[in-house]
């Protein structure tokens, strides 16, 4: 065998071998980027206005859910369908853990199973224990991140408390119609001169 045929057995391997890979990349599918829902892209505008962030909702089904919510008393209320539900479910906000899309909105991701959103110090930080020592569980003390599941209960109990009274005080909205129909009752009667 020469070295002539030697080289174009080389370039024939070549060929084939770019002709394969060619082949493969047309069979091969292709990947679509991820984009949200319609819903949530109608009203990131109007939502980003008004100071709500995008809240991805991931549920124990392996469910993902979309909506937008804004942060109250430190806690996030991420269910918005509540009235069907029995318990209105809350979860705790931290400013470090809100992410940006495209510069245009804020977008959190929580976890049905945590108390907290993914990402931020804390989360960092319960990385760092896991692995490190009591030098970061001294950090997490001084820089008072070690009490946030405790005041994220804490606010999550007072917010219970004032959704109570709040239910308490009732809808006023019957006085209102009562009003209307004595006042109609009133104007009925003086035009048919009864008064």
């Amino acid at each position: 065998m020469s070295i002539a045929q030697m080289k174009q057995d080389i370039e024939d391997l070549k060929k084939q071998r770019i002709d394969a890979e060619i082949e493969e990349a047309k069979n091969r599918k292709k990947f679509k980027l991820f984009k949200f829902p319609s819903s949530v892209k109608r009203k990131a505008k109007k939502s980003v206005k008004e100071g709500k962030f995008l809240v991805v909702y991931l549920k124990n089904n392996k469910t993902i859910d979309f909506f937008w919510a804004e942060s109250t008393m430190g806690l996030i209320d991420v269910d918005p369908n509540y009235k069907q539900v029995r318990v209105k479910p809350y979860h705790g906000f931290e400013p470090e853990a809100v992410y940006s899309y495209k510069n245009k909105f804020g977008a959190l991701v929580i976890p049905e199973w945590r108390l907290l959103p993914v990402g931020g110090v804390v989360e960092d930080l319960e990385r760092e224990v896991s692995f490190g020592g009591t030098d970061d569980i001294l950090t997490a003390k001084a820089l008072n991140i070690s009490s946030m599941a405790e005041i994220t209960l804490a606010n999550m109990m007072e917010k219970k408390e004032l959704d109570a009274n709040a239910k308490k005080k009732g809808n006023m909205g019957w006085l209102l119609w009562v009003g209307v129909a004595l006042i109609g009752g009133y104007v009925l009667l003086k035009v048919l001169g009864v008064f």
